[in-house]
């Protein structure tokens, strides 16, 4: 843990060093992402409503994808993306001769701190959406937005590792991740209601996406009972544990069986 800490600490000196282009950086995807907030409220405001969803709902449940997702990525997108050129120039085999966990050293030598704009934004427009909503705050139900956002980021972050692992085996594997990290993704952006059983099963069961966003939003909003409450913080947590657990080892199974560039 102290190598880690350190290890972090001097990623973030050398990343400051420009201080103004990572400021930009972190500015100009809070804009970009700000433009699909005003998008979603033109959209609302022409058909008065989603799936029976309202603008701010539709806001909370847009911001449950990308505040999880920017988390998720802060830690893993730029070191999972990186993998697929490390294979390829072969630079990845010096990784496996130190005497660190290939995983953690990959996400520290490629830390990335770009995507820092999506927390700033998703944490601000939370702060709206509840300022907006008449959601009551009990105890039971701010432990469960806690354990559904952790449960959210494992889930974003299974997909971001599963990408990467893929690069051990398959040559261009992030044209493959970028379909499943953004051409899906993008499906839960608004109600999976609104899609056909098929495409709702898709996202529930075989890519968990749903799990994100839509069923949490929907305990946070109070749209289901208690028991049904109860029960998706349950199967959303432990599909996030699972999930992650499972790209882990697929990631560690991988790189037994990886071959460098000249092998």
């Amino acid at each position: 843990m102290k190598l880690l800490i350190k290890y972090l600490s001097l990623i973030i000196k050398s990343r400051l060093e420009y201080r103004l282009n990572f400021f930009l950086e972190v500015i100009i995807n809070i804009f970009s992402y700000v433009v699909t907030y005003i998008s979603i409220w033109v959209l609302m405001n022409q058909f008065g409503g989603i799936g029976g969803w309202s603008y701010y709902e539709v806001m909370l449940l847009y911001n449950f994808n990308l505040f999880t997702y920017g988390v998720a990525s802060q830690i893993f997108f730029m070191p999972m993306k990186t993998i697929d050129s490390l294979v390829k120039d072969g630079r990845f085999d010096s990784m496996l001769i130190r005497p660190v966990n290939p995983f953690i050293n990959i996400l520290m030598n490629h830390a990335y701190l770009g995507f820092l704009g999506h927390i700033i934004l998703g944490f601000i427009v939370f702060v709206i959406c509840f300022g907006n909503l008449e959601i009551e705050w009990t105890l039971l139900r701010v432990l469960a937005f806690v354990v559904l956002m952790i449960a959210g980021v494992l889930i974003q972050a299974s997909i971001l590792i599963l990408s990467g692992a893929l690069s051990f085996k398959f040559i261009q594997a992030s044209a493959f991740a970028d379909t499943l990290i953004y051409g899906i993704r993008n499906f839960i952006n608004y109600p999976i209601t609104i899609y056909s059983g098929w495409l709702q099963i898709l996202l529930t069961c075989l890519v968990p996406y749903a799990l994100v966003n839509f069923y949490p939003t929907g305990v946070i909003l109070g749209k289901y009972n208690f028991n049904h409450s109860v029960a998706i913080v349950l199967v959303c947590s432990a599909v996030g544990m699972a999930v992650f657990a499972l790209s882990y080892a697929i990631f560690n199974k991988l790189i037994d069986k990886y071959q460098s560039a000249g092998g």
